[in-house]
């Protein structure tokens, strides 16, 4: 089953070392639009993501 397997001591070091490389300072959320193309008849292309800083 699942539930009786050991974690991996791989993805435990994995977790370990990107603690200790990077950690997320600030972020806020982004939503957007892009200008539309010139003659496209389609609507112009928006986004959603994160923006921020790492340490």
């Amino acid at each position: 089953m699942l539930a009786e397997r050991k974690p991996s001591w791989i993805l435990a070091g994995l977790k370990l070392a990107q603690r200790n490389v990077f950690d997320v300072t600030n972020w806020t959320p982004v939503f957007g639009s892009l200008p539309p193309l010139p003659g496209d008849p389609n609507p112009a292309p928006l986004f959603m993501g994160v923006s921020g800083g790492l340490r």
